[in-house]
């Protein structure tokens, strides 16, 4: 580790849910650490998460055992306990079919959480405030500008406030920034670490997302997503619950008008009343609080995070499209890219992370990327017989989703004792049967070649 005043063991550009977390875990590991966000403050603009997976959770050192006051409802970063989850297909004419599973595990199995406080509690920061200056070492309002590697790493950074530049040494560096979208800042820096894989535009999603006020101290213990070709292409809409806020939003293909889509679609499941309550009606009905928009990048994941040649920089988070390309989750790859990063960094070779990647995280990302592909193409009425059919199999699926949940046997902050994206495998035999029984036969040849590829 380093001893020099103005050198240090690791830099980490972006402070979202992969910096915030690996800063603090270096941190307490005794590296020398630096960390750069363009934001003013500590925490996301983000009000709430989505559903994070309590296996992935416990699996990075997040457990209620390693962490209980991020489970504390008091202190004010827990949203809901998640117990089941709702989907819907639907067309344009409001017709429908559903599928619901329903947990009979005692825990939950998923959780949401206020995505502002809990990047400040990954942070090691209090929740309760935005601050601005927290520790020296943590730099808000500056904006790294280039990235250089040779022998050492040297990130040259612009101090957004005093107007000034200056450069800092590092024996590594972590990029966690965002979505690489061509032409944008994060693409420039992963091109620069040598790290930039290109994507299709076709792969990001507009989102946006509207925060309703629930005044009724929580909302259920599910969260509902909505399929249609012809309402939403490309995505989805989703409805996620917390104590303070209902979350309803929506994801679609760049090119269409994401108000337009997600205004239809919302009057329609409101007209409909298409999976809600009388509670959540009446709230969704009522002005939004906080109108949030950003890119969900559900696309292929990249192959390479760490730099080969050195493994002097590795690439985290949405920049390396670790990304559930079927709910647009990135929270969980954010987590286990960070924790694992520091894992091999505490070993000496940020290379053992690109090791993990490879054998643990990278066949689960293809997997529901190529799902993704194959799901898109469906139109509603394919979508519509799919979820009829997923309904006709619910026992077989409860019953599977349910073991998975009680079997888990995890050892403390080991992740690999979790195969990434286990919860979809109770969906494998069913997928297939319902592509047997009623999609095209282009389709099934598509979903069995998924499933082979994994």
């Amino acid at each position: 580790m380093s001893t020099s005043d103005n050198r240090f063991d690791v830099a980490i550009v972006g402070l979202g849910t992969a910096g915030s977390y690996a800063y603090n875990l270096l941190n307490k590991a005794g590296f020398k650490v630096i960390a750069f966000d363009t934001k003013p403050y500590a925490g996301s603009r983000i009000r709430s998460t989505g559903a994070i997976s309590s296996a992935w959770l416990d699996s990075v050192g997040l457990s209620q055992y390693n962490a209980p006051s991020l489970y504390d409802e008091t202190n004010g970063v827990l949203g809901a306990r998640l117990k089941g989850f709702n989907l819907y297909a639907l067309n344009e004419k409001g017709h429908y079919s559903s599928f619901v599973y329903r947990s009979i595990v005692t825990d939950a199995v998923g959780y949401v959480f206020y995505q502002d406080k809990l990047e400040r509690y990954l942070l090691g920061i209090p929740t309760t405030y935005l601050p601005t200056s927290i520790d020296p070492n943590i730099r808000f309002s500056h904006e790294v500008t280039n990235i250089t590697i040779t022998d050492k790493v040297e990130v040259k950074v612009v101090d957004k406030i005093r107007d000034r530049t200056y450069t800092i040494t590092a024996n590594n560096v972590l990029l966690c920034t965002g979505p690489t979208v061509r032409g944008s800042r994060s693409a420039m820096l992963a091109k620069a670490i040598g790290l930039y894989e290109d994507t299709p535009i076709t792969d990001y999603v507009n989102g946006i997302e509207y925060l309703h006020l629930n005044n009724n101290d929580g909302l259920g213990n599910t969260f509902t997503l909505y399929f249609s070709k012809s309402m939403m292409p490309g995505g989805y809409f989703w409805i996620f619950p917390s104590k303070l806020y209902l979350k309803v939003g929506c994801g679609t293909l760049l090119h269409y008008s994401i108000r337009e889509r997600f205004n239809n679609m919302r009057k329609m499941i409101l007209d409909r009343k298409i999976g809600l309550d009388e509670e959540s009606k009446e709230i969704i009905s009522k002005e939004p609080i906080h109108l949030f928009g950003n890119i969900i990048p559900l696309a292929k994941p990249y192959k390479e995070i760490v730099r080969k040649k050195d493994g002097k920089a590795a690439i985290l988070g949405d920049a390396a499209n670790a990304v559930s390309a079927i709910t647009g989750g990135g929270i969980q790859g954010a987590l286990a890219q960070a924790y694992n990063a520091v894992d091999a960094l505490t070993q000496g070779d940020l290379r053992k992370l690109q090791t993990w990647y490879k054998k643990y995280m990278y066949n689960g990302l293809m997997l529901s990327y190529r799902l993704k592909r194959w799901l898109y193409k469906l139109d509603d009425t394919e979508l519509i017989n799919l979820i009829h059919i997923l309904n006709t199999y619910s026992e077989e699926i409860n019953e599977g989703l349910d073991r998975i949940f009680m079997e888990k046997k995890i050892r403390q902050n080991n992740i690999i004792d979790i195969p990434p994206f286990e919860v979809f495998n109770p969906f494998i035999k069913v997928a297939c049967n319902a592509a047997i029984e009623l999609l095209p036969k282009i389709f099934y040849k598509q979903i069995v070649n998924v499933f082979r590829s994994k």
